[in-house]
């Protein structure tokens, strides 16, 4: 199966040369958290910007230094295989698909959880998982959540009640929208900010602040329960790949915690973990 037959045609792009503003507000608008970077009045490939490059570059304004040029792409006529080799090897989410000079689509892993669901992979999935899985007690303090990601390189933490049952699941992106919107009503209300858009670069720029120890203290101290999302999609360990990727897929979820016969959890299943079905 060719790249083509999957990809997302036509992705939205980010013109260079271009402020990050306008870069956050299409990210925020079309739910993204990468862009393929063009040059202005063309489609023609620059290179890839993600959210991470955003909060790694904090006083950097301008998009084309914000962008990786030497990001990995692939061809529309490359067999699917090639893309996942690299979304797995290197744990991008973000791979553009160019001909020529030309940016003609993206892929991701949601795009190759079809490719499953249409291959019928019965694999389970408690073969598949290779990222560990950290738990966290339902009244750990945010600040601490926050600071297991930071720790373990974590972004997904199964939240468990006093009985060791899954109740929840919270992501880097619940705290950082968190963060977000409390750092937006502030600046609401004291009239200090760029403008009254929470995606402004004010707002922006304390979610990398967020990121840092020292500013960990900052978040609201409330336990996690309070912004995770309750009684999550799992599985168990012995469903199959295909049965993971219509859950993903109908949920919007990038990843499903793992139970045992004993509905105890066993482990995480990440969608990248799961298209390496595919090889």
């Amino acid at each position: 199966m060719k790249i083509s037959e999957v990809m997302t045609p036509d992705p939205i792009v980010i013109e260079v040369p271009n402020r990050r503003s306008l870069l956050l507000r299409l990210m925020a608008k079309n739910r993204k958290t990468g862009l393929p970077a063009v040059k202005k009045g063309t489609m023609e490939f620059v290179g890839m910007v993600t959210r991470e490059d955003i909060l790694a570059n904090p006083d950097i304004n301008q998009v084309a230094l914000l962008t990786n040029k030497n990001c990995s792409k692939v061809s529309p006529d490359e067999k699917i295989e090639s893309a996942i080799k690299i979304i797995t090897t290197t744990g991008k989410r973000h791979l553009p698909v160019v001909k020529g000079r030309k940016v003609v689509g993206i892929i991701t892993p949601t795009n190759l959880l079809n490719v499953i669901i249409s291959k019928g992979v019965k694999t389970p999935v408690s073969k598949l998982k290779t990222r560990p899985c950290v738990p966290a007690w339902r009244e750990t303090p945010i600040s601490v959540v926050a600071e297991i990601m930071r720790i373990t390189g974590i972004n997904a933490l199964v939240v468990l009640d006093n009985a060791g049952k899954i109740t929840g699941i919270v992501t880097d992106r619940d705290i950082l929208n968190l963060t977000m919107i409390e750092r937006f009503t502030e600046e609401s209300l004291s009239g200090s900010g760029e403008d009254n858009d929470p995606w402004s670069w004010e707002g922006i720029r304390d979610l990398q602040t967020s990121h840092r120890s020292e500013s960990r203290v900052n978040l609201p101290p409330i336990p996690v329960d309070q912004i995770m999302t309750r009684n999550p999609v799992s599985v168990f360990e012995r469903a199959t790949a295909s049965l993971a990727a219509e859950l993903m897929l109908k949920y919007d979820y990038s990843q499903l915690p793992i139970r045992d016969n004993d509905d105890r959890l066993c482990g995480m299943c990440y969608d990248i973990d799961l298209i390496r079905c595919l090889l």
